[in-house]
């Protein structure tokens, strides 16, 4: 098999979506690096030599509907005046999209906020994305929209008020 160059949905996916660890069968291309299923047609993802990674149709859709409907929010977040600090109806509706995405690709309903690192239900509480460039690579996180909730103690516990 000669190494193509990588089209955009697999750079993205490969950019964001696969799981830094693989089965043999899902480095080799004998299953999905999502579901695991080695059943039906898979999709090449990309991949060099003997780690050719492949991913199910409806994995592959569901990753990169994950993938298209932050990038979408976080424009809009980018052009809006009033999402930064409360989010606006549109701004609120992407984010319900997105957040709808990522439940489709199965992943887990709660983020972690970059600012205050408290968990963050995408679907109740006003979040917004964002990019954030490391050393070695861009992640695409989530915070909560203007300030963060205050943190209330009380029995030792820290409880966040939402």
């Amino acid at each position: 098999m000669t190494d193509q160059p990588l089209n955009e949905d697999q750079q993205l996916l490969m950019l964001y979506e696969i799981p830094g660890t693989l089965t043999e069968d899902q480095a080799s291309g004998h299953a999905c690096v999502w579901c695991h299923t080695p059943y039906g047609p898979l999709i090449d993802l990309g991949g060099v030599a003997d780690w050719r990674p492949h991913g199910c149709a409806s994995c592959r859709t569901a990753r990169l509907d994950c993938l298209r409907t932050y990038a979408v929010w976080l424009h809009h977040v980018d052009q809006c005046a009033r999402c930064p600090t409360a989010p606006c109806a549109e701004g609120q509706e992407l984010g319900q999209r997105h957040s709808a995405a990522r439940d489709h690709a199965g992943k887990q309903a709660h983020v972690r906020c970059t600012k205050c690192r408290e968990r963050i239900l995408l679907a109740r509480t006003r979040a917004n994305p964002v990019v954030q460039e490391g050393n070695t690579a861009v992640s695409r996180r989530y915070a909560h929209a203007g300030v963060c909730p205050p943190i209330r103690r009380r029995d030792n516990r820290a409880l966040r008020l939402m």
